[in-house]
């Protein structure tokens, strides 16, 4: 008899066992589901701070073009045609430039580290093309291209990005060489 109530407590003890598994399973799915909708949050935080520094830093280099007037006028100057900027002017406004062509690199860079996807790459590249459409700007890009300023995969890129804009007719005058 007690070889009996041994057995029937032995099956008892491996179904509740049984019954065990199952509900840990269960619930590891659900933690699961848990973490994966919690680090999908993270990362859209992440996204969207990454893409709110874009912003604010393009934000801040257009102030200095409303701010100061002087600048102002030479970046109409520049943007207008005019060839003869003077040294000091040129050198404002070629800094102007790089900082533009940073703030497009740091956009690459989040998007080759996947923070951000190519719709916002894009549209901040848009702002950075914007500004490389008349002679002086494009003079600086040919002539920093050259340079170890940026890194090979951000220049091709932006070059292509350049010819695209100019042969959907953004801008006709945008870069000749492809």
């Amino acid at each position: 008899m007690n070889n009996e109530r041994l057995k029937k407590w032995a099956l008892i003890s491996e179904i509740v066992g049984g019954i065990a598994v199952v509900a840990s399973l269960i619930f590891l799915i659900f933690e699961i589901k848990h973490n994966t909708s919690e680090s999908q949050l993270n990362t859209q935080a992440i996204e969207i701070s990454v893409y709110q520094d874009l912003i604010s830093n393009i934000m801040s280099l257009n102030e200095s073009i409303i701010e100061q007037g002087d600048f102002a006028k030479i970046v109409a100057k520049a943007e207008g045609g005019e060839k003869e900027l003077s040294e000091v002017e040129m050198i404002r406004y070629g800094s102007h430039l790089m900082n533009l062509l940073r703030h497009g690199d740091m956009a690459y860079f989040q998007y080759n580290k996947k923070a951000i996807d190519e719709d916002r790459l894009r549209s901040i590249l848009a702002i950075v093309e914007a500004k490389f459409r008349n002679e002086y700007a494009r003079d600086l890009w040919e002539r920093v291209k050259g340079r170890d300023a940026f890194i090979d995969e951000y220049i091709s890129y932006l070059d292509k990005f350049f010819i695209e804009k100019r042969k959907n007719g953004t801008d006709p005058t945008v870069l000749t060489n492809e």
